[in-house]
């Protein structure tokens, strides 16, 4: 059946185009049939563009005037201006899947700010990482594919009025007529773009009467709205295997989700109609193999059971015949749908996930089970909701980093003697009604994750926006600890009248949404958001408001703090945003600057630290320098924490900070390129997959860790060190990085020397010797630099004989003690040696480095002093590390 034989074409067109207005009908007939040509050349470039798509050529487009009859049947009439119209919609409703379609093509396509969007979202979608990084052709042609499903729909309200020009020919319209152009083209052009929007939109944006071109009767109107059900109606309908050719699948042999499409409509007979219903059917089984085909082909009829209850409501609604199609077939159930379009062997049982109480889902997961009883993270939360919002206007607007404030009000609630009430205000993009109602609440979807932020603000995907969302939950913490939240908002580029309060009175209860009174909004303010707190997580004393000190009995942040003020500011202390926060019960304010990075050391350290430790030489305030990049990016502000490296049996407390908000993770160790941990004070740039945000991981390049390392150990003041330490922080830089310092590493011939001086000692040699010595009878360990006696400085030592920094601890056991003393020698291995002395690990690599062999290790026992004085003279116990037999020295 070709389109000319619908009844829809043939009663505009053909029944009656010799009779009354004949002429007109056959005007506008062979208008369509030019368009009809004119825009089949366009197609062409669909599957070049859209490689994996189903058929979306013209054949298409004709299958769609048979399905517009399914639907319809005899109960919708159209005069021949609305069958035009309507003919010109189904025309141009696909045509913008081809960049042929677009003024410039592919390369206008890539300037533009949704181009941007869409590579900044492949990118992340795939490493979780926004960048600008080159699109290979295969990434850019996936990209393109987003971008034309994006555009497409609009797209057709362009091409009905487009002008293409070529060489020295006049202009060509898909519309040549210039007086049905001008009347109908662009109602067309919106008709053909609705197919895309949602029901509302529809009826919001759609006229269901407006009038015609002049040259044709006066009662020719248009009912954009009833024209635009039928065309999505027909389109959702027309999913048969004409779609699909087997030939064609098998040679573009698509995947994803567009090869579930093709698979599924392989199978799909052509839909039919019976009284008020559509039935789909099968050609054949659906094998377990096929299930996820089969899944396809279900929800494509319930997408046309939805577009058909949905058209018939609006139709109603505008005193319209309904469709005389009414539902699908089996969409209600999996199970119904399988008697028609069949399955082999197996069931379909729709066990997706689904939650039957979202609230209390929200409340439970969203509160204390994931966050525990910290009265701090709901402030954390909204803290960075309020931080994204600002950097978003930063990007849009390309504002610096004085632009954007975050302002933290605490209060006594008038509403509830029992109650604080806490309001954190910002100035960043603000929200929409639709986001507020709709984003905001969904529980488990990142606004700035969605497609929503595309829509809501165009171009922020593309700009090096830094967002630190990304669960879609973390607003929901509040209500662990308040039922009563207040959320005003309006978009920062809207009217202040267009503010907008959502109000949850109780978390199981639903919100309120209403318009803002005047002045509930703060004057530049685009976003508040307000909850009571219970007095019961507040103490009062003199000194204001403060955290209850069982809170934070066990807190893991480097001391106690309690208070709120303290709490919060540290919470942004590595914020490139101003934060201002005050108590207004007892004026105590506090403002947090965003120049992290120029901040005094001093006072720096102090937002993070409540406390100065005990420490004997090592100042961080000196040492605190910005972890940079060669291109200039900074990943932190830290102190190598000397104390903690020398084992001076103080604690590090590290910060991380996730998109400047600073917690310290419980996973977060700092490496060098070599494995080891690199203690620290300061805060330093990280990242989390756990919504929770207690396990971080190091945002910090391996290059930027080992050159700030590197530079921590040149600038340390050895003055204040003794040997020893300074020989342990020289082994310690050598085997975290391969750094060798100006420092010493070891004893030898009479003094300390530095690694390239050791180096060169022990290619020299083939055998090392450590001094041992016998604490007990069972008990032997190694000598370090601090246990050496006048002997070792003032007699000459053997050249062999080398010392560490420190001593080992007990190297064998009993049974093993008594052993060594009976023979006089024992073999150790390398591994065992450095697991029971850490010392050791340092020269073992300088060893290996310089013989390239581990060496075999044995106790024993050696002569070490070059003297014939008989106390010296004779074989002490040593540790032997001998380099294997036939191994040359490594140059």
């Amino acid at each position: 059946m070709g389109f000319r034989d619908s009844n829809i074409w043939k009663a505009a067109f053909t029944n009656e185009s010799s009779g009354t207005w004949g002429a007109e009908r056959t005007r506008l007939m062979t208008e369509l049939l030019g368009a009809r040509e004119r825009v089949e050349g366009l197609l062409t470039g669909i599957p070049q563009d859209c490689r994996d798509l189903t058929i979306h050529d013209v054949t298409h487009l004709d299958a769609l005037w048979e399905a517009a009859d399914l639907i319809c049947g005899e109960r919708i009439l159209l005069n021949p201006a609305e069958t035009f119209v309507l003919g010109l919609a189904i025309l141009t409703h696909d045509a913008g899947l081809t960049s042929l379609a677009y003024e410039g093509g592919k390369a206008a396509l890539k300037k533009t700010q949704i181009w941007q969007d869409f590579a900044a979202q492949y990118f992340y979608s795939r490493s979780g990482v926004d960048t600008s990084e080159q699109l290979t052709p295969s990434q850019e042609g996936e990209v393109l594919f987003s971008v034309l499903r994006a555009l497409h729909a609009d797209e057709a309200i362009r091409l009905c009025k487009a002008e293409w020009k070529y060489g020295s020919s006049g202009p060509i319209h898909i519309v040549s007529d210039p007086e049905l152009r001008e009347a109908y083209a662009e109602t067309a052009g919106r008709i053909a773009a609705s197919h895309n929007w949602d029901s509302k939109k529809l009826t919001d944006e759609l006229s269901s009467s407006i009038g015609g071109s002049p040259k044709l009767p006066s009662d020719w109107t248009i009912n954009e709205v009833k024209l635009a059900c039928i065309l999505r109606c027909a389109d959702a309908a027309q999913v048969d295997r004409r779609r699909a050719p087997l030939a064609l699948y098998s040679a573009i042999k698509p995947s994803g989700y567009s090869q579930l499409h093709w698979e599924a409509q392989l199978k799909l007979n052509k839909p039919h109609i019976k009284n008020d219903t559509i039935y789909f059917s099968s050609s054949s089984t659906f094998a377990t193999s096929e299930a996820d085909a089969w899944w396809v082909a279900y929800d494509l009829a319930r997408v046309l059971d939805f577009e058909l209850k949905s058209a018939n409501a609006i139709l109603t609604d505008i005193g319209e015949n309904t469709l005389i199609a009414q539902r699908v077939a089996g969409a209600d159930t999996p199970d119904a749908f399988a008697k028609y379009v069949k399955t082999a062997q197996w069931r379909p049982v729709d066990a997706s996930v689904k939650v039957t109480d979202p609230l209390r889902l929200a409340s439970t997961l969203g509160g204390r089970n994931l966050y525990g009883n910290d009265p701090r993270v709901p402030f954390r939360e909204l803290i960075q909701n309020a931080a994204d919002a600002i950097r978003a206007k930063r990007a849009l607007e390309k504002r610096g980093q004085d632009f954007g404030q975050i302002t933290i009000t605490i209060e006594q609630d008038p509403s509830n003697a029992d109650d604080c009430l806490v309001s954190i205000d910002d100035n960043g993009v603000g929200m929409s009604e639709r986001v507020l109602s709709g984003s905001l609440v969904d529980f488990g979807r990142s606004f700035w994750n969605s497609s929503a932020v595309r829509e809501e603000f165009p171009g922020l995907q593309g700009t090096n926006f830094q967002k630190i969302g990304k669960f879609g939950i973390g607003f929901f913490s509040v209500f662990s600890f308040s039922k009563a939240v207040r959320v005003i908002s309006r978009r920062h580029d809207s009217a202040v009248s267009d503010a907008k309060v959502l109000e949850f009175r109780s978390f199981s209860n639903r919100p309120l949404l209403r318009a803002a009174m005047i002045k509930e909004l703060p004057m530049d303010t685009h976003t508040r958001v307000s909850f009571s707190l219970a007095k019961k997580f507040f103490e009062f004393s003199t000194a204001g408001l403060v955290l209850r000190r069982a809170y934070f009995e066990d807190d893991d942040w480097g001391g106690r703090r309690n208070d709120l003020i303290m709490e919060v500011a540290r919470l942004v202390s590595f914020l490139d945003i101003k934060v201002v926060i005050s108590d207004r019960r007892n004026g105590k304010n506090f403002v947090h600057q965003p120049d992290i990075y120029e901040v005094d050391a001093s006072n720096f350290l102090t937002g993070l630290y409540d406390q100065k430790e005990a420490r004997r030489f090592f100042d961080p305030v000196k040492l605190l320098a910005a972890l940079k990049a060669e291109d200039g990016d900074a990943y932190g502000r830290a102190a190598l924490d000397v104390d903690a490296l020398l084992d001076r049996q103080t604690r590090s407390v590290g910060f991380v900070s996730v998109g400047g908000i600073v917690s310290q993770g419980r996973s977060l160790e700092l490496k060098s390129s070599l494995g080891e941990s690199l203690p620290y004070m300061g805060v330093i740039e990280g990242d989390t997959e756990r919504a929770a945000r207690d396990f971080v991981s190091s945002k910090v390049p391996q290059s930027v860790v080992d050159n700030w390392f590197n530079a921590q150990i040149n600038a340390v003041d050895d003055g204040v060190l003794t040997t020893s330490e300074r020989m342990k922080l020289s082994a310690f830089a050598f085997l975290a990085t391969g750094f060798e310092t100006s420092l010493p590493f070891a004893f030898h011939m009479g003094r300390v020397k530095t690694v390239s001086e050791i180096r060169e000692a022990i290619r020299k040699t083939q055998t090392i010797l450590l001094p041992m010595w016998w604490r007990y009878d069972s008990w032997v360990e190694l000598r370090g630099y601090n246990d050496l006696q006048p002997d070792y400085f003032e007699a000459d030592l053997s050249v062999d004989v080398f010392v560490l920094s420190e001593g080992s601890q007990r190297l064998v056991d009993d049974e093993d003690a008594r052993t060594l003393r009976r023979n006089e020698s024992m073999k150790l291995s390398a591994t065992v040696l450095s697991s029971k002395w850490k010392t050791a690990a340092p020269l073992l690599k300088l060893i290996h480095e310089t013989w390239g062999v581990e060496p075999s290790v044995e106790i024993r026992k050696a002569s070490i002093f070059q003297t014939r004085v008989s106390s010296l003279s004779g074989a002490r116990w040593v540790l032997a590390l001998d380099k294997p037999v036939n191994v040359g020295a490594k140059h």
